[in-house]
């Protein structure tokens, strides 16, 4: 819509103003889409790794246990430790296949998805690894890589050799703790996943921020030129119109 400097009226003006009000709408509510979305993406993220980051110290908890001869002290105190650690150790699986679901590649070094599936052979490795002490200990694979305590077995080896199974916990929960040690760490699959997330939902923010006080700032600028120019219509629109854009 082309308008002559001289065939200004305040229909003119009104209409301009519309027009290119609707024009810079449109383009600030674009970049601030895309900043919603992204943060709304990473939160989701961030909070898959925050369940699996206290899933993992659950797993830190309950392997320090079968270490505590305290806790492990008789057959009945022996398989309520080591039925916790099995859920505990299955609902870490469980928050890192979520985590893996929820992640894409990033800014990190290593992808939060790629962390999530490192975090997942960590716990396998460690099954793998110590799979005799797993046995004697009476926790048993299932086919779909998830624990589960043959209780039975358990306190029948309890009551033949409690030294035996004692000992066989303890393996057990020294290999788990470590590994749930490292993946917290600051480096680890777990730990660097929700630092760095963390890291860009602040960067985020911060960029919304710089939008929100840049748009107000051109707002209160298109509204000043509006009434200096004395066209009597404020806005963006009045303010793109004096330039004819």
């Amino acid at each position: 819509m082309a308008v002559s400097a001289t065939g200004f009226s305040a229909g003119n003006v009104t209409t301009l103003s519309g027009v290119q009000g609707d024009r810079v709408s449109a383009a600030l509510r674009r970049p601030a889409e895309r900043l919603a979305q992204e943060a709304e993406s990473t939160r989701v993220r961030l909070s898959a790794f925050g369940q699996a980051q206290s899933a993992t110290a659950a797993v830190q908890t309950a392997s320090r246990n079968l270490q505590d001869a305290r806790q492990v002290s008789s057959a009945a105190d022996a398989r309520k430790a080591a039925e916790t650690f099995t859920q505990a150790f299955n609902a870490e699986r469980a928050a890192l296949a979520s985590a893996s679901g929820n992640g894409s590649a990033g800014a990190a070094a290593v992808p939060e998805g790629a962390r999530a599936s490192i975090g997942a052979s960590q716990l396998e490795r460690v099954v793998a690894d110590n799979a005799t002490a797993f046995r004697d200990a009476g926790i048993r694979i299932q086919q779909d890589g998830s624990l589960t305590v043959d209780a039975k077995a358990l306190e029948a080896a309890y009551a033949t050799n409690p030294s035996a199974v004692t000992q066989a916990l303890g393996a057990v929960g020294r290999a788990a703790e470590a590994t749930a040690t490292r993946q917290l760490g600051s480096n680890g699959s777990i730990g660097a996943a929700v630092n760095n997330l963390t890291n860009r939902l602040q960067q985020i923010e911060t960029r919304q921020d710089d939008a929100r006080t840049r748009a107000d700032a051109s707002q209160r600028a298109v509204e000043a030129s509006a009434r200096r120019y004395g066209f009597g219509a404020v806005g963006a629109g009045a303010y793109l119109g004096i330039f004819g854009l």
